[in-house]
């Protein structure tokens, strides 16, 4: 979104606010506005906007990617930091796999850090996709999620 103004002068001066939305967003982000006037000799010019947005909650991994042969146990974890200097709590959400697998929130750091440990104590018989969802207390970020997949290993 732009705001400019109208008119300008010839030989003037002008102020162009461009604003970009960067919620749910995190890494390199460039965006580009073009600029028309009735100036002959430049009726067009382009502004490149790039920033490197940095995430507010950092997940290690992103998504649990996890593997078995049927009938053995499967586990796994992520861990979850805030990277930010005001203190993060979590309150659980939905978890569209709570038949299948279990799993423990534990607070590592006070308000920093946090491990989500996964476990299927019995065997896994079919493949597994999902998520859960963690409430936050950053009005930036309401909610987290973490994307879970369990896969069959065929045996030999």
């Amino acid at each position: 979104m732009a705001s400019y103004e109208r008119s300008i002068l010839p030989g003037g001066e002008g102020k162009i606010k461009i604003q970009v939305q960067t919620s749910g967003r995190e890494g390199l982000l460039e965006k580009k506005a073009e600029i028309l006037s009735n100036d002959p000799n430049q009726p067009t010019a382009i502004v490149t906007v790039k920033a490197q947005i940095k995430p507010i909650i950092i997940l290690t991994p992103t998504h649990l990617q996890l593997s078995a042969k049927k009938g053995e146990t499967v586990s796994g974890e992520v861990e979850i930091k805030a990277n930010i200097d005001k203190p993060l709590a979590l309150k659980p959400g939905l978890f569209n796999l709570a038949e299948r697998l279990t799993y423990t929130l534990v607070e590592l750091e006070k308000g920093k850090k946090f491990v989500v440990r996964f476990k299927r104590t019995y065997g896994l018989t079919e493949p597994l996709q999902g998520y859960l969802r963690l409430e936050t207390n950053y009005p930036e970020k309401p909610e987290v999620t973490i994307f879970i997949q369990c896969d069959l290993i065929q045996p030999n």
